[in-house]
């Protein structure tokens, strides 16, 4: 309501998800975040943000950085407008709990291939100029929503164990802003 508050809109994963963003035979209900954005802007309507949950590391694992990277072009050049990043971040789960997962990316759901999806995310949002803000979200760590499949296939993604320990993933935040600080004194 107040002009000079900046307004934004937030979006679910539905702006990548292939089974909303190229909807089948039947599926007229459904929408994509791209069909969204478009219909927005082709209607003269406009904010000045767009905030994006990808939860793309750990249930869209299969699809890879270039991927991730080739999609939020492609939103971008929809929105024209900076993009504020929410990722729910990669799984340790089988490692850290020493559960089997059916999904994977790389070797797994290990501390390893969480570390190298943080580490290849950041440098992939830094790179683009009109990512402006990313968030890791941490998860309950004992998985205390047995109720829901989905939340329990998220469990692992937060950068310390049960237990207290930290994971390796916390260590990818550090390098990448130790190498960031370490190109700005140059």
């Amino acid at each position: 309501a107040a002009p000079a508050t900046p307004f934004g809109l937030y979006m679910s994963a539905s702006a990548y998800v292939s089974y909303q963003m190229n909807p089948g035979p039947g599926a007229a209900a459904f929408y994509s975040g791209l069909d969204l954005l478009d219909y927005l802007n082709r209607s003269n309507t406009h904010f000045d943000f767009l905030g994006l949950e990808m939860q793309y590391g750990t249930v869209f694992a299969p699809l890879d950085l270039h991927r991730f990277q080739q999609v939020l072009k492609d939103v971008y050049s929809v929105a024209k407008i900076p993009i504020y990043m929410g990722e729910t971040g990669y799984s340790s789960k089988s490692e850290d709990y020493g559960i089997p997962a059916s999904s994977h990316w790389h070797d797994g759901h290990t501390q390893q291939a969480q570390y190298e999806w943080a580490d290849g995310t950041l440098r992939t949002l830094y790179a683009l100029s009109f990512v402006k803000g990313y968030y890791w979200v941490h998860l309950d760590p004992d998985n205390s929503d047995q109720g829901s499949g989905f939340l329990s296939a998220l469990v692992g993604t937060n950068l310390v164990r049960a237990d207290g320990s930290v994971k390796k993933v916390r260590s990818a935040f550090k390098d990448f802003t130790t190498g960031v600080s370490d190109l700005s004194a140059r």
